[in-house]
């Protein structure tokens, strides 16, 4: 779909979708470290997908392409990691069990944000396809 639209929102769009994904890998390689289901290979699936999220992110603010309220959610979703990322390194002042909770919570928040950017970015190519 990307080559074929031969523009480069088609390209956010591609970015904007895969962060729904990691955002819902990073809460399964939290919990496969937590309940110690392989948690050497889930710590480093763990750092190595919040690499790449974040990283993507950035690219991702970085498009002269964005609308304000695409930044505007893009700034959430760095507001979302940051939270997540307390989480999931255990510096919450709270119990595990809530802990789990707040950081499978946020990364579900994640998923949602990159959705709705996911049809911003769609919406945006849509309509320079009409000029």
């Amino acid at each position: 779909m990307q080559q074929l639209a031969k523009h480069s929102s088609a390209e956010l769009i591609n970015i904007a979708g895969r962060q729904r994904m990691l955002s819902q890998r990073i809460a399964k390689n939290y919990a496969a470290k937590l309940w110690k289901i392989s948690p050497e290979d889930a710590e480093n699936r763990l750092q190595l997908d919040l690499s790449e999220y974040s990283s993507r992110l950035n690219q991702l603010l970085d498009s002269p392409l964005n609308t304000i309220e695409i930044t505007r959610n893009l700034r959430k979703a760095k507001d979302h990691l940051k939270y997540a990322r307390r989480g999931l390194e255990g510096k919450m002042k709270i119990s595990e069990k809530r802990q789990i909770q707040v950081t499978t919570g946020t990364t579900d928040l994640m998923l949602r944000n990159m959705n709705i950017i996911t049809e911003q970015y769609t919406d945006l190519l849509n309509s320079r396809e009409h000029l």
